[in-house]
């Protein structure tokens, strides 16, 4: 079975050819197309042309699908606890749970789950909501294209994927026995457990946590997991054209310039031993890098209290990842080990 799989971003179009075979996924290529247009009218008819052309030595071929990827933006996505774990009745249940956590009307909105655990009784979900018409656009937009996607797939979930086991069954999760020392607490009366409130020292235990740090042109895709299960996925406004627009601004210059003078730089010095060029650019992009990475550390320290895991160590993707001394600074203002992942 081939299967191609199409990332529409703001800077470029990227398409990916995957062959599997039983449980052996195979990339056979990746095309990369960068996009010029300034307009969103002009956007769109350079993306259809480039798309047909693209696609035009697939048109005879059989058993043959095609995913194409729906910007993280553009999806509410929620972590949910069920009393129960069946699929269907989960889904069932999802339009219900999720209409007061969500922008739209459930009769506006299409819903899915992602089940990441379970146990005997109840399933963790990363339930899933998006808007009916977006979704209708995009389908036209693949019409006029010349091809029907069989999935549409998420950003967040697609990524997540490169670091899971898509064949693996979901395990039970064990559900831990009853301690008697802490279940005795509860039946403490009030004035027992003032007493003794003054000695009491709180313990959270917190479960180690990995997290991918995905760098594109406009915005930063940011997803953790923790025990070889998915605990999060965040958005953050923040790519590299924060970077390119402030070379731009700084040397008077246009934005494909600036691209050009972050690509052949020296990326980020450590000490001041460079040209007053270099020592310039490293400076601007460290001030960059610092927004980021204090948009990181909010995040990471939100997603610490909300799933009780804390991450050690951060991966980071992307043409930006590969920035001369980048993922050291990065360490540095977040405080939690950065490198980048050059194989998966």
């Amino acid at each position: 079975m081939k299967s191609i799989g199409i990332d529409i971003g703001s800077s470029s179009l990227k398409i990916a050819e995957v062959v599997s075979s039983g449980n052996d996924v195979t990339i056979t290529g990746v095309s990369h197309y960068p996009l010029t247009s300034k307009t969103d009218s002009d956007r769109e008819i350079e993306l259809v042309t480039t798309l047909k052309e693209a696609l035009k030595i697939y048109k005879n071929e059989e058993r043959i699908k095609f995913t194409l990827g729906l910007p993280q933006d553009k999806i509410s996505l929620r972590h949910l606890n069920f009393p129960f774990k069946e699929k269907y009745k989960i889904l069932k249940s999802l339009p219900f749970e999720m209409e007061d956590l969500t922008p739209f009307s459930i009769e506006d909105t299409i819903y899915d789950a992602k089940i990441i655990s379970k146990d005997n009784l109840s399933a963790d979900v990363m339930g899933l909501a998006v808007s009916k018409d977006f979704v209708k656009k995009q389908l036209s937009f693949s019409k006029d294209c010349g091809f029907d996607p069989d999935i549409l797939s998420v950003e967040g979930f697609a990524l997540n994927n490169l670091f899971e086991d898509i064949f693996k069954k979901i395990e039970l999760k064990s559900t831990p026995a009853p301690n008697p020392e802490i279940d005795n607490l509860e039946d403490e009366d009030e004035e027992s457990s003032s007493s003794k409130n003054t000695n009491i020292k709180i313990i959270k235990n917190f479960a180690p946590a990995e997290a991918i740090l995905n760098i594109g042109h406009s915005s930063t895709l940011l997803v953790v997991r923790s025990n070889k299960t998915l605990k999060s996925v965040r958005r953050i406004n923040w790519g590299a054209k924060f970077i390119i627009e402030a070379l731009a601004n700084e040397y008077n210059i246009q934005p494909k310039e600036a691209k050009a003078v972050l690509e052949s730089s020296k990326g980020v010095l450590l000490n001041n031993k460079g040209s007053e060029k270099d020592l310039k650019i490293s400076e601007i992009i460290s001030n960059e890098i610092k927004s980021l990475g204090k948009s990181i550390y909010l995040t990471l320290l939100e997603i610490k209290g909300a799933h009780a895991v804390e991450v050690k160590g951060v991966g980071l993707l992307g043409g930006m990842s590969l920035v001369k001394n980048l993922a050291a600074r990065l360490t540095q203002t977040i405080g939690v080990p950065c490198n980048p992942v050059l194989k998966i």
